[in-house]
């Protein structure tokens, strides 16, 4: 089940990278350099939170923090779909430097409680079969993103240039899947994880 509610979680947050750099350019008319200088705000708050996840799963149990990442990460994306060409590149950065601490805290809570309670002898099938799921669901996110945009834009008669509205729907439909993967995470065992907390300092 964790590697279930993970691969949703993979699968979207692998979407934003796709959609983000086409709402900035077809949506907005920003040219690709300026629509990848501001994706890179992604990245610096998932680098830049990166010192404080271990701290974090030690101190709080790894289940609320899967869900407030998740919770927050559906809200960036929420944010973005909202952001307009006239809104300040300020604003849009902010919401994406966020994206980037969500993103980076889901996934290392995730990548950790998958291999949490396995036993020594079982390590190997779980890192093989956690390679595989998360090849898939990088490939599934980009996939399930494009599709959803070429749907969005068929069924509204619009092409994407000059109209941000098939990539908006597109980052809510992703809002919506990252909420889904907390219904599974929540049906985990309780004490899920709780080894993490017993580790030493």
């Amino acid at each position: 089940m964790t590697n279930l509610s993970g691969s949703v979680y993979r699968a979207v947050v692998n979407g934003v990278p796709f959609v983000v750099p086409l709402l900035l350019q077809d949506g907005f008319g920003w040219s690709p350099a300026e629509a990848g200088l501001m994706l890179t705000w992604v990245f610096v708050g998932n680098l830049g939170v990166k010192p404080f996840t271990t701290p974090l799963l030690r101190r709080f149990a790894v289940i609320p923090i899967v869900t407030v990442s998740t919770v927050g990460l559906a809200a960036t994306f929420v944010g973005a779909a909202l952001v307009t060409a006239e809104t300040s590149p300020v604003v849009i950065a902010l919401v994406l430097l966020a994206s980037g601490v969500f993103r980076s805290v889901g996934f290392t809570a995730y990548n950790t409680l998958q291999f949490a309670d396995v036993p020594p002898e079982r390590l190997g099938a779980a890192n093989a079969l956690s390679s595989i799921t998360g090849q898939l669901a990088v490939g599934l996110g980009v996939a399930l993103t494009a599709l959803v945009v070429r749907i969005a834009d068929g069924v509204l008669g619009t092409t994407g240039v000059g109209d941000p509205t098939g990539y908006r729907i597109a980052l809510i439909v992703l809002a919506a899947l990252a909420l889904v993967s907390i219904v599974e995470g929540l049906r985990l065992p309780r004490g899920t994880g709780a080894s993490l907390r017993a580790a030493p300092r």
